[in-house]
C-alpha cells in the first residue's frame, strides 16, 4: 500500500473533526463461511404490488458470492465518524472493503493517509 504525501493532497478539516484514536475499531478478516443466506423466489416481480402466488422459494443466495470477489484482500471495518453520512454511511455501519479493487473517479474508498 502506498501512502500519498501531504504535498499532493489537501486534507479537509471536516474529515478530522471528532476523530479520536479510541474510536478506531480493529479490522477483522471476513470469513467466507456462509452464516446467512437470502431466499430467492422462483418468480420475477414487476414493479408494483406483488402477487401472493409468488411466495414459492426456489433457492437461496449466498451473499458472499455477491459481496466478496477476492477473499484474501477483503475485510470488514466498523465506521466511527459521521464524515460520510451524506453518502449514507453512518456510525457503527459495517463496511466490506476489497483492497484489490482499483478506485475510480467518484468511488468511495477507505484510505490510509499519514498512518491515519
Amino acid at each position: 500500500m502506498s501512502i500519498i504525501p501531504n504535498s499532493i493532497i489537501e486534507i479537509k478539516p471536516h474529515l478530522n473533526a471528532g476523530k479520536v484514536l479510541s474510536e478506531v475499531e480493529s479490522i477483522k478478516l471476513v470469513s467466507p463461511t456462509t452464516f446467512f443466506s437470502i431466499p430467492l423466489a422462483i418468480e420475477k416481480v414487476s414493479a408494483g404490488f406483488p402477487s401472493p402466488a409468488q411466495d414459492y422459494v426456489d433457492r437461496t443466495l449466498d451473499m458472499n458470492e455477491h459481496l466478496i470477489k477476492n477473499e484474501e484482500a477483503t475485510f470488514s471495518v466498523r465506521v466511527a465518524s459521521l464524515s460520510m453520512l451524506n453518502a449514507g454511511i453512518d456510525i457503527d455501519d459495517e463496511l466490506i472493503v476489497d483492497r484489490s479493487l482499483d478506485a475510480k473517479h467518484n468511488d468511495i474508498v477507505v484510505a490510509l493517509i499519514d498512518n491515519d
